[in-house]
């Protein structure tokens, strides 16, 4: 995946996911929060369905492990869902698994 590409599927999550959260709990983050854990949904849609299906453009993986600094264009987008398979994950988490340094900016972001 282009970093390019990569980067406009991190800002539509980070879009999407401040129109689909509660204010409140996005004011609650902190740099050990773990984003889909501790953001809470809005209640008011019509289908509910967990924030990483509602929010994610898409979900990544590698042939190999994500870890920190891994190169971006080594990354993949997948079909949904990922079903908590290991090394699957939303453009946005990838994102904070790569870039662990960038966590405040995107807390930022979402307040």
């Amino acid at each position: 995946m282009l970093e390019k590409e990569f980067l406009r599927c991190v800002n539509q999550e980070l879009d999407w996911l401040k129109y689909y959260t509660w204010g409140k709990s996005r004011e609650k983050l902190t740099l050990n929060s773990n984003l889909y854990e501790d953001l809470a949904p809005m209640g008011y849609v019509k289908r509910q369905l967990p924030l990483y299906n509602r929010c994610a453009p898409c979900f990544v993986t590698a042939d190999s492990k994500i870890v920190e600094s891994f190169n971006v264009e080594d990354i993949y987008d997948i079909a949904q869902p990922r079903n908590h398979q290991e090394n699957r994950y939303t453009p946005l988490e990838a994102y904070l698994i790569i870039y662990p340094d960038k966590k405040q900016e995107i807390i930022n972001r979402l307040k």
